[in-house]
């Protein structure tokens, strides 16, 4: 049997189909590195300067790691030479070791600084931000503000008015204004009613037929000085549709010889005695109106008309016109209780 190294002895025995199902693997794919967002690292160091310092130190140690290794000397003379190259090949490896670890020092700083500069620019925003719309609020509350002023003026000057009016009768209508004054309270009276005049009336404010304050205190002097128990009493307040406030009243006093000497001169002169035996002692009633307009600039009162029914209760006292009109014909006051004449020697 021919035996040869090139054929085994059992060559016949080995085919082709010894080995089967062997299938080529696939040609190896060298590793990507991904960060945590899926970027390729590779990419993200070639960013900055700084990564491709560090890239390029770790090249130079990895092959010298492997040269140590590797090498071995071949002669014992050749052993210190050797380990000489290998200390100084580990100090070069240390110094580029503590190279790396400043390179990284100096990466995380420049990382640090890169988040502080991005927080501070978040926390300048929002700051930023922040101001606009508080200066938006401010203005919008300003806005704000003086809508409710608008809104509120009118309802605050009308309230002063409604309340201005009360008043006038509360300090008016009871005795008004006397000029003989008899008492210290009287006094003290005439000029706390003086005084509210003064501060709710405009200093040209039209009073009936006349103008300025002094022709509404004048006729309150005259009626207190001329009408014993002198009392105005408000009985309703309206608002007509031109804003006026309109004061329904009840105006009441005594006639007495006083007021017949002072009002009805010519009842005397002219030897009236029966009218005036009618007329004296009686305790007359008259119904009124009185009407007040209002500057809501000024919040002050710019006119007062007033109108009370004398005649009425003096036809039904005297039970003629031809009386009631004798009486009125040479009198001080009209038959809606307003001054004829206002002079210092009325009083």
């Amino acid at each position: 049997m021919p035996i040869s190294t090139l054929h085994p002895p059992n060559s016949q025995q080995l085919s082709e189909n010894v080995i089967t199902g062997v299938f080529p693997h696939n040609q190896r794919r060298d590793k990507v590195d991904v960060d945590t967002n899926g970027n390729n690292k590779s990419e993200i160091e070639q960013i900055s300067p700084l990564h491709k310092k560090l890239r390029s130190e770790i090249e130079q140690i990895s092959p010298l790691h492997k040269k140590l290794r590797t090498e071995q000397p071949k002669a014992p003379e050749l052993q210190e030479e050797f380990y000489t190259d290998v200390a100084t090949r580990s100090a070069a490896t240390a110094a580029s070791i503590a190279d790396l670890l400043n390179l990284g020092k100096v990466l995380e700083r420049e990382r640090r600084r890169v988040n502080q500069a991005r927080y501070r620019k978040k926390q300048n925003d929002t700051i930023e931000r922040l101001e606009k719309e508080i200066e938006a609020a401010r203005q919008h509350s300003s806005v704000l503000m003086e809508h409710k002023r608008s809104l509120s003026s009118p309802l605050q000057s009308n309230a002063n008015f409604w309340s201005v009016v009360v008043k006038y009768f509360q300090f008016m209508g009871n005795g008004g204004l006397c000029i003989a004054q008899s008492s210290m309270a009287t006094s003290d009276r005439a000029t706390v009613q003086e005084k509210f005049v003064k501060e709710t009336v405009k200093p040209d404010a039209i009073f009936n037929s006349e103008q300025g304050l002094e022709a509404i205190l004048n006729n309150w002097r005259c009626l207190s000085y001329w009408f014993k128990d002198l009392k105005m009493e408000l009985q309703d307040l309206q608002k007509d549709a031109h804003g006026a406030i309109l004061a329904t009243t009840t105006t009441s006093f005594t006639i007495t010889a006083h007021t017949i000497k002072c009002v009805f001169p010519h009842l005397i002169d002219g030897g009236k005695s029966a009218l005036v035996a009618k007329l004296s002692d009686q305790r007359i009633k008259l119904q009124g109106l009185t009407r007040f307009e209002w500057d809501s600039e000024l919040c002050l009162v710019a006119s007062v008309v007033s109108q009370s029914d004398f005649f009425t209760p003096l036809l039904h006292l005297l039970g003629a016109l031809a009386d009631v009109s004798t009486v009125f014909d040479g009198a001080l006051v009209s038959t809606d209780l307003n001054l004829k004449l206002v002079s210092s020697s009325v009083y």
